[in-house]
C-alpha cells in the first residue's frame, strides 16, 4: 500500500520534472511503477524501506547517477541494472547480501560503492572492472583477509575495511598509491606492514580496535597524515615514529597501556586534538606546553596525581578532560585557560575548588562530581555562560545561593551529598526548584535598615 505522502512526492516529481526523488523510510515493499517513467531522474533514494527485489524496469532510468538502496532486504540485483551506465554512486549498505552481485561489476562508471553491513566473506575478482572506483566501503562484513583484487583498484582514494575479521594487511596494499583515507579499525591485526609507508597520500589512518603492540618506524614517512587513530590496541609506549608526523592534527592513543608520553611529542605542533584517556599515565611531560594549537586534550582515566603548570600555555584549549585520576587539587594553571568551554574534573580526590576557577568565563560545562568537596566557592557565580554543573557524590552540606543566579544554568546535579541548605530533596528537583527555594528563603530574611 502506497501512502498519500509517497503519491504526493511522486506527483511533484512528475509535474516539476525534478531530478531527485527521495522515498526513504516509507516501508515500501516494492518500488512504485510510476517511478520508472521518470527517465530524467538523476538521483533516487530508497533508503530504509522493505524492498526484497528491484524490478528489471529500473533500466528505464537511464540518466540515474546516484542510487541508494541501503537498509532494505535485498539479496540480489537484476541483470538489467548493468544498463544504468551513468551510475556513479551505488549504496547497498545494510542489506542481506552474502556476496557481491556480479552485475555490479559491470557498472564501469561507478566511483562510489557502499557495501557496509552486509554478510560478505569475499569480493569477486570481477570487481577489477570498476577501475573508476574512488571510494569503497566494506565496513561491517565478515572478511578474514584483504582481497588481493582490491589492491588493483588503483584509483581508490578512500577504503573502509573496518569491523571485519582481518588478521593481516598484505604488502600489495601499497599499489593503492592514491589512498587518502584508510580505515582498518576493529579487526584482529597484530601488526602493520612496513610497506604502508609507501601510501604517502594518506591523510587519515584508522588502526583502532586491533591488537597492535607496536607501529612500524616507517610510518614516519606518512608526511601528509593529519589524523591517526590507534585507540584500543595494546601499545605500552608511544611509538617514536609518530613524533615525526609533523602534519598531524588529531592523534588518538586512548585505551592502550601507555605509562608515559615522550618529550618528543612537542614536535607535533599542529595537533588540535590529543586523546590519551584510559591509559596508565602517572604524569604529563612539561613539553606539552609546545602544543599550542591544541583545542581538545583528553587525559581521563589515568593515574595522574598532578598536572604540569605548563598546561597554562595551551590557551586554545576548549575541552580538558581530567576525570578518573588521583588529583587532590585543581591546578591553578587551569585558570589561565580562558577559552575552556568544557572542564571535567570528576572522579578525583578534590577537597576544594580554587576561587581562580571564576576566570573561566567561557565554561559551558563543569564536572566536579565524585570528589570530596565540602564547599563550592561563591566565585562560581561569575561563570555566567555555565549551562551544566555536576556536583553529585561529594561532601557538600550547602551550595552558595549565587549558583541560582546563573541564568544560563539548565542542568545542576547534586545527588548523593549530605545537603542541608538547600535540603537534598529540593536540590534533586533541579535548578528551578533551587531558585524557588532561595527566593523564598530571601523573602523570609528580614532586611537590615540603616539607623
Amino acid at each position: 500500500m502506497i501512502s498519500d505522502k509517497v503519491r504526493q512526492r511522486i506527483q511533484q516529481v512528475k509535474e516539476e520534472r525534478l531530478t531527485v526523488l527521495t522515498l526513504m523510510g516509507n516501508s515500501l515493499t516494492e518500488i512504485p511503477t510510476e517511478v520508472f517513467e521518470f527517465e530524467w531522474l538523476e538521483k533516487l533514494n530508497l533508503h530504509c524501506n522493505k524492498l526484497t527485489s528491484v524490478p528489471e524496469t529500473i533500466t528505464h532510468l537511464t540518466n540515474l547517477s546516484e542510487l541508494d538502496l541501503s537498509d532494505n532486504k535485498l539479496t540480489s540485483l537484476p541483470e538489467s541494472i548493468t544498463r544504468l551506465t551513468n551510475l556513479s554512486v551505488l549504496n547497498l549498505s545494510f542489506s542481506k547480501l552474502t556476496s557481491v552481485p556480479e552485475t555490479i561489476t559491470r557498472l564501469t562508471n561507478l566511483s562510489v560503492l557502499n557495501l557496509r553491513y552486509n554478510k560478505l566473506t569475499s569480493v569477486p575478482e570481477a570487481i577489477i572492472r570498476l577501475s573508476n572506483l574512488s571510494e569503497l566501503s566494506l565496513h561491517g562484513n565478515q572478511l578474514t583477509s584483504l582481497p588481493e583484487v582490491i589492491t588493483r583498484l588503483t584509483n581508490l582514494s578512500k577504503l573502509d575495511l573496518s569491523y571485519n575479521q582481518l588478521i593481516s594487511v598484505p604488502e600489495a596494499i601499497t599499489r593503492l598509491s592514491k589512498l587518502s583515507v584508510l580505515n582498518l579499525s576493529n579487526n584482529q591485526l597484530t601488526s602493520v606492514p612496513e610497506a604502508i609507508a609507501r601510501l604517502t597520500n594518506l591523510s587519515l589512518l584508522d588502526l583502532s580496535g586491533n591488537q597492535l603492540t607496536s607501529v612500524p618506524e616507517a610510518i614516519a614517512c606518512l608526511s601528509n597524515l593529519s589524523l591517526l587513530n590507534l585507540r584500543n590496541n595494546q601499545l605500552t609506549s608511544v611509538p617514536e615514529a609518530i613524533t615525526h608526523l609533523s602534519n598531524l592534527s588529531v592523534l588518538n592513543l586512548s585505551d592502550n597501556q601507555l605509562t608515559s608520553v615522550p618529550e618528543a611529542i612537542a614536535h607535533l605542533t599542529r595537533l588540535s586534538v590529543l586523546n590519551l584517556r584510559d591509559n596508565q599515565l602517572t604524569s604529563v611531560p612539561e613539553a606539552i606546553a609546545y602544543l599550542t594549537n591544541l583545542s581538545k586534550l583528553f587525559l581521563s582515566n589515568n593515574q595522574l596525581t598532578s598536572v604540569p603548570e605548563a598546561i597554562a600555555c595551551l590557551t586554545n584549549l576548549s575541552l580538558l578532560g581530567l576525570s578518573g585520576n588521583q588529583l587532590t587539587s585543581v591546578p591553578e594553571a587551569i585558570a589561565r585557560l580562558t577559552n575552556l568551554s568544557l572542564l571535567d574534573l570528576s572522579g578525583n580526590q578534590l577537597t576544594s575548588v580554587p576561587e581562580a576557577i571564576a576566570r573561566l568565563t567561557n565554561l559551558f560545562k563543569l564536572s566536579l562530581g565524585n570528589n570530596q568537596l565540602t564547599s563550592v566557592p561563591e566565585a562560581i557565580a561569575r561563570l555566567t555562560n555555565l549551562s551544566e554543573l555536576y556536583l553529585s557524590n561529594n561532601q557538600l552540606t550547602s551550595v552558595p545561593e549565587a549558583i541560582a543566579r546563573l541564568i544560563n544554568l539548565s542542568k545542576l546535579y547534586l545527588s548523593n551529598n549530605p545537603l542541608e541548605d538547600p535540603p537534598l530533596e529540593i536540590a534533586e528537583q533541579g535548578i528551578e526548584a533551587m531558585r524557588e527555594y532561595f527566593r523564598r528563603k530571601q523573602e523570609k530574611t528580614p532586611s537590615t535598615k540603616p539607623n
